[in-house]
């Protein structure tokens, strides 16, 4: 079984960048659409939560993809102890494998996606959210043919974390525990780094959303 996914992967990786480019599209805008198709409403809540603070969102946004790799791999592994030593069997625990693991990591690479795309409408008054999708994840997938593996991953992993790390978070701690400086000085004092790191690029951004929480945050301050 193990050799099975590890073939898989060599074959991937080793290919040609456009055919990684294309595959990543594929699986971000599949992922994206799933989210905006059933969470549409709720995208610019997570996008006001992501923007409130950008970097805290990335940590929460990898933590995500962490838990859940974690949880196929485990699966992964009590499914390999019941291998029966039969080779087809094997190969189709090993690629089922690979298809959860694709599935579920493109379903939250696609929703930190579609979130981002909803700050982009807004950004350049794009009207149909689905473009804007588009354009986030092709960006991301770009990478697949003018980085190498690790930098491109690394690129794609950090836009998506951004765009669902917001909502993550909330769902850890619950909507009430980041709001003012009494309730969380450490988180305030992280936060403050962020945006004084953050601020000119968020600027030049120009998003509207962005200055709203700031300036909300700054008058509960």
């Amino acid at each position: 079984m193990t050799v099975v996914v590890e073939s898989l992967f060599e074959r991937l990786f080793a290919g040609p960048g456009v055919i990684r480019a294309g595959s990543a599209f594929l699986i971000g805008v599949g992922g994206g659409a799933v989210v905006q198709y059933h969470y549409g409403s709720r995208l610019e809540t997570a996008l006001d939560r992501s923007m409130t603070q950008p970097l805290v969102a990335t940590v929460y946004g990898f933590i995500a993809f962490g838990l859940v790799s974690l949880a196929i791999v485990y699966a992964y592994i009590q499914l390999a102890q019941l291998n029966t030593g039969i080779g087809a069997i094997a190969n189709i625990l090993g690629i089922g494998g690979i298809v959860a693991l694709v599935v579920c990591l493109g379903t939250l690479s696609g929703g930190g996606f579609a979130v981002l795309g909803i700050g982009l409408s807004e950004t350049l008054e794009i009207t149909d959210p689905w473009i804007a999708l588009g354009f986030i994840t092709g960006v991301a997938a770009a990478g697949w043919v003018v980085l190498p593996a690790l930098l491109a991953a690394i690129v794609w992993g950090v836009l998506a974390a951004v765009g669902i790390g917001g909502s993550v978070r909330v769902w850890i701690h619950g909507p009430n525990q980041w709001h003012t400086r009494v309730e969380r000085p450490l988180c305030t004092r992280v936060h403050a780094w962020v945006e004084w790191t953050l601020e000119p690029i968020v600027r030049l951004w120009g998003s509207p959303r962005y200055n709203r929480e700031h300036n909300m945050i700054m008058t509960a301050g």
